[in-house]
């Protein structure tokens, strides 16, 4: 989408910050088995958190963009944890 093309979001996984994304890019890293939480931040906002878990030896992907709830709903403009949309993407 157009709205954040030029911006790198912050990729926060448990915490700490594994990296920078523009659109088309990616970020991998290793990580221990078990629960963990991953969000992206942009400045003042960003994504809600996703909580996951792997088991060893899992892998996991994921996805984030622009959300669209901000153009969609009031909330949406106001609402921190909403400018991005965050979800695990399930390969077939």
């Amino acid at each position: 989408m157009w709205r954040d093309w030029a911006i790198a979001y912050r990729v926060i996984l448990d915490g700490e910050e594994l990296g920078r994304v523009r659109d088309g890019q990616t970020v991998e890293c290793n990580v221990t088995p078990g629960p963990h939480v991953l969000r992206i931040k942009l400045g003042w906002s960003g994504s809600r958190e996703l909580r996951f878990g792997l088991r060893d030896r899992e892998t996991a992907q994921f996805a984030c963009r622009p959300s669209v709830q901000m153009f969609t709903t009031p909330m949406g403009m106001i609402a921190r944890d909403r400018w991005v949309e965050l979800e695990h993407v399930v390969s077939a």
